[in-house]
């Protein structure tokens, strides 16, 4: 007997190594009648390690903190290979929750949540949540546009909750803005924290998994049907026959994962956005704030509802029904292969309702950036015309200052014209004003355009507007008098409204 097996006898005897492997590993019996819908797992596992090995290097590199941009540039263009380790983790990342998705459709597929698996349906969704929050920690910590902005609007939901949001939105930024602190702190949790969560939730889930038995695409449980040893007569080992079985998945899928990682890395703005290739402005707001692809669906939900807490509410209510699944599917049947055809709509349309969803999030992405391109544009077009307007007519000028005396000091016809000029100024900032108001373009757009009208309506144009404000809207009529009344001329904010 060698030394080294005397060491490892050695070792086992206090510590059951070989014990362990030959049950979780080798010797497990997997069912025999799977298909490619089971390789997902495997597939989660070996993204996990490439996301761990990764972060590990990353870790030695990134500065967090104010310094957390440049450090990601100098780890991209100066570090050897610094950027084929970053892009293998954002790549990962999306690659992570594709096969995650799938995973858990095959769960709904063929009823890996019913009895006696329900504890490991429930641990898969909690690593599911887990993932969701250190995919939005790791998306903060590049510290671009997308990552600041993301983070803004993801930490005010919690500021919608009632009499606790305040305090714990200022708790989770560490700060009153979105700083360095806020950076810092979400380092600590994504390098630290929750990866040791994830991978405790992981083994708990291998381990339930192991206790009840896999589940196969029949629905049958195999464990009804044992040998002398306790062994599933319809299984096969782990090892070898499984494992091999595997290799050639994860041979295409790392393929696939290469291509993406050397070809494609930002994915066509989808995996990295290219606003996050921008450090971090606090004043300049990107044409579209959205998370990734693999948050959309929840995204839709949360534009879909206009009160803030109340898409809060539904967004959390989307994830959380995960967790009841195991006690909402009443059916003695497993696999939808024998379930009836009410619960073969049912999944059906939850599939396409969850792609619908994302691929709605996605459009609304695309659509409201060339909204506000439009906008913008027309809103600079109506400022030169409003400008134009006034410099190349010479007798409009002139009936403008004289209307600084009030309107009494104008002719019939010149206040004809003066009416009319102001009608059509006002209009046009009243429909741009209305869609800054409810989120198609950014404020700081109009600011110029803002001051110009509030300025003439406060001026010479007071007159006119207490005369003609009932032939506006509401939400402008409220917006021009606070301004008028204040003074303030570069404000926007609606009463009522954020």
């Amino acid at each position: 007997m060698s030394t080294l097996t005397k060491v490892f006898d050695w070792v086992n005897h206090r510590l059951p190594i070989q014990n362990t492997y030959e049950r979780h590993l080798s010797k497990h019996p997997v069912p025999k009648k799977v298909n490619f819908w089971y390789l997902f797992g495997a597939l989660a596992a070996v993204v996990l390690v490439i996301q761990i090995v990764s972060g590990i290097w990353l870790i030695m590199l990134y500065t967090p903190g104010e310094a957390a941009f440049a450090s990601i540039e100098y780890m991209m263009r100066d570090v050897d290979y610094g950027w084929v380790i970053r892009y293998m983790h954002t790549t990962g990342a999306s690659m992570f929750f594709a096969v995650v998705y799938l995973h858990m459709f095959r769960g709904l597929l063929y009823g890996s949540y019913q009895k006696p698996r329900e504890l490991v349906w429930i641990f898969g969704c909690t690593i599911y949540l887990a993932m969701m929050a250190e995919g939005f920690l790791g998306y903060v910590l590049p510290y671009g546009q997308m990552s600041y902005w993301g983070a803004q609007v993801i930490i005010s939901l919690f500021g919608s909750l009632p009499y606790i949001g305040e305090s714990l939105e200022l708790w989770i930024r560490g700060d009153y803005y979105i700083s360095g602190i806020t950076v810092n702190r979400f380092f600590a949790l994504h390098v630290v924290a929750l990866p040791l969560v994830l991978i405790a939730l992981v083994f708990l889930h291998l381990v339930a998994l192991h206790e009840v038995g896999a589940g196969n695409p029949e629905g049958v449980d195999i464990e009804a049907h044992t040998d002398q040893d306790g062994v599933p007569l319809d299984s096969v080992p782990f090892f070898p026959y499984k494992v091999l079985n595997a290799l050639v998945g994860i041979g295409v899928f790392m393929t696939v994962f290469a291509i993406i990682m050397f070809f494609f890395p930002e994915g066509g703005g989808y995996f990295i956005e290219y606003a996050n290739y921008e450090e971090a402005n606090p004043l300049v707001t990107p044409d579209h704030i959205a998370p990734v692809w693999y948050y959309s669906p929840y995204y839709s939900i949360l534009r879909a509802v206009p009160d803030k807490l109340g898409g809060f509410a539904a967004m959390g209510a989307a994830v959380a029904v995960f967790f009841v699944v195991p006690w909402l599917d009443r059916s003695n049947v497993a696999s939808i292969r024998y379930k009836g055809i009410l619960s073969k709509i049912a999944l059906v349309m939850f599939g396409i309702s969850f792609i619908t969803l994302g691929y709605l999030a996605l459009q609304l992405k695309q659509n409201t950036r060339a909204l506000k391109s439009q906008t913008f544009q027309q809103s600079s077009m109506d400022m030169s015309l409003t400008a134009n307007s006034i410099s190349s007519d010479g007798d409009l000028a002139r009936i403008i200052i004289k209307a600084e005396n009030g309107l009494s000091a104008l002719s019939s016809d010149e206040r004809l014209r003066f009416h009319f000029w102001m009608l059509v100024a006002v209009r046009r900032f009243e429909a741009i004003y209305i869609q800054a108001l409810y989120g198609s373009i950014e404020r700081e757009r109009i600011e110029g355009f803002e001051r110009s009208i509030m300025s003439l309506l406060s001026n010479v144009g007071s007159e006119w507007w207490k005369a003609t404000k009932s032939a506006f809207s509401s939400e402008f009529i409220a917006y021009a008098d606070q301004n008028i009344s204040s003074g303030n001329f570069s404000s926007a904010v609606h009463p009522g409204k954020k």
